[in-house]
C-alpha cells in the first residue's frame, strides 16, 4: 500500500511538472489558430483523491477580429488515471458563460469533459464530449462530440495515409427564434471529418 501511494504521488508530481512545462507552448499553439485562454486561478495537487489541477474562471476566446466570442467555465478540474491508460480528464463542474458578439448568456451542461490520452510521450487521442448544453436565451444543444485519434502512417506512403483521424458531431440544436439567424432555428445533425495526412511533428 505504501509503495502504491508513493508511486501514485510520484506519477502525479511528474504530470504536474509536464503540464507546467507545456502550458506556455500550448497557449502559443492556440494563438496560431486565432485562439487564446485566460484563467482567474490555477491550483495543482499531488495528493491522491484530489483533482490534479483545479482551474477557476477558465476562459477560451477568439483572438481575431472576425467574431467576438468566448467560452468561460466557472470551475474545471482535471483527474489522471490511477492505473492503466495514460489519460488526463478535464471536467467542467458548474457551468459558465457564453459570449458571441452582443450575446452574453449563462451556460450549463451535463457530462462535459475533455480527455487527453497519450502513450510514450506521444499524443494518441483527444476526446471532447458535452451533453444537454443550455445557453440561456440563445440555444439548446443535445450533444457535442469531437474525436482526434492517432493512426500509424505507412512509412512507404507517409504523405498519403492519415496520421490523425478527426471527427466532429453536433446533435439537435435549437436556436432561439428571436435571434436574427439566417438559417433554420433547428439543426438535427452537423457532422464533419478531416484527416491529417502524413507525419505530424510536435513542433
Amino acid at each position: 500500500i505504501v509503495f502504491c501511494g508513493i508511486y501514485i504521488t510520484a506519477s502525479r508530481n511528474l504530470a504536474i511538472k509536464t503540464i507546467k512545462k507545456n502550458l506556455s507552448q500550448i497557449i502559443n499553439h492556440l494563438n496560431e489558430f486565432g485562439l487564446d485562454i485566460a484563467y482567474d486561478n490555477i491550483e495543482f495537487n499531488s495528493m491522491m483523491f484530489y483533482p490534479l489541477v483545479k482551474i477557476e474562471g477558465l476562459k477560451i476566446y477568439s483572438a481575431t477580429s472576425l467574431n467576438d466570442w468566448a467560452l468561460k467555465f466557472n470551475t474545471v478540474k482535471a483527474y489522471p488515471n490511477i492505473i492503466g491508460t495514460q489519460r488526463l480528464r478535464f471536467q467542467s463542474i458548474d457551468g459558465g458563460t457564453f459570449k458571441f458578439n452582443e450575446y452574453d448568456s449563462d451556460m450549463t451542461s451535463d457530462k462535459t469533459f475533455l480527455d487527453i490520452i497519450y502513450n510514450n510521450q506521444k499524443f494518441e487521442e483527444l476526446v471532447l464530449h458535452a451533453e444537454d448544453i443550455n445557453i440561456k436565451d440563445f440555444a439548446k444543444i443535445e450533444k457535442i462530440a469531437f474525436l482526434s485519434k492517432y493512426s500509424e502512417p505507412s512509412e512507404i506512403e507517409a504523405f498519403t495515409t492519415p496520421s490523425y483521424i478527426n471527427m466532429f458531431e453536433v446533435n439537435n440544436v435549437k436556436i432561439n427564434g428571436l435571434i436574427d439567424y439566417p438559417l433554420s432555428s433547428n439543426l438535427k445533425l452537423l457532422y464533419a471529418q478531416a484527416n491529417i495526412m502524413g507525419k505530424f511533428e510536435p513542433d
